[in-house]
């Protein structure tokens, strides 16, 4: 369900994820800078909480990246109670750099780079930085970018009429939409996995009904598909450029897919 993407990377054959997690969105967020920006081998920093879990995943987005050419990657880590020294500990001339980690070391590491020269281009999940994004330095502003599971362009008319009347069924508001869509699209797809299991189903005829998904619809995501292998319905996430002048979030127009297992 919709806490999955907040978790650490499992490998169980047994678990569906509807939307992207961590690791989909920091690769569409790389393969993103690779292909559309003007980025020729730059000088660029994973930066993340030293000692966690994030870790794997930094090292997983570092050989990514070198994957694509990128030949001067550097890992950062950083601790969550001493945040002073993290943008100082950045290589001079830094052209890019990928953030993990929580809303205040991200707001901590921009004021520290306001004065950066060159100013780098910023990249991180928009489930990390939430409203921090923002608050950065106006130098980032057309800089930054995020990456979002979905956008409300993914939203149907009669996908946004059902979600409503869930939350009136169950009381509840518009605040956690990202939690919300996810347990939503996960109940969805249960429901159609079983309904394609037949009358006998067992876990296995579950799990192949699941593997055998493709291109469904839930009105609230990008279509989602499974197969052998294949556990994330949508591999991928849209990519929003933030405009901090004038506080607006722009989507570039990319969704960028992903294989997560590359």
């Amino acid at each position: 369900g919709p806490l999955t993407q907040l978790a650490e990377e499992h490998s169980s054959r047994l678990v569906f994820d509807p939307l992207p997690g961590l690791r989909e969105q920091l690769f569409a967020l790389g393969d993103y800078a690779s292909a559309h920006l003007e980025l020729s081998d730059p000088l660029a920093s994973i930066v993340y909480p030293q000692d966690s879990r994030l870790r794997p995943l930094a090292e997983a987005l570092e050989i990514r990246l070198q994957g694509q050419g990128w030949s001067r990657v550097r890992l950062l880590g950083y601790r969550p109670d001493s945040l002073e020294n993290m943008a100082d500990r950045l290589p001079r001339g830094t052209q890019a750099v990928f953030f993990l980690g929580a809303s205040d070391a991200f707001a901590a590491l921009t004021e520290r780079l306001r004065d950066a020269q060159p100013s780098p281009y910023l990249f991180a999940a928009s489930t990390q930085v939430g409203a921090a994004a923002m608050q950065a330095p106006r130098r980032f502003s057309d800089r930054l970018f995020l990456s979002y599971p979905f956008l409300p362009g993914d939203w149907t008319p009669s996908g946004v009429a059902d979600l409503l009347e869930v939350r009136q069924r169950g009381g509840i508001g518009g605040q956690h939409a990202l939690m919300q869509v996810g347990a939503y699209s996960a109940a969805m797809l249960l429901g159609e996995g079983l309904k394609r299991a037949g009358r006998d189903a067992s876990r296995e005829k579950l799990v192949t009904a699941l593997e055998n998904l493709h291109d469904f619809n839930t009105g609230l995501t990008p279509v989602l598909g499974f197969g052998p292998g294949k556990r994330v319905g949508a591999a991928g996430a849209h990519i929003v450029k933030v405009d901090i002048q004038g506080q607006r979030f722009w989507p570039t127009g990319r969704y960028i897919r992903v294989d997560p297992r590359l």
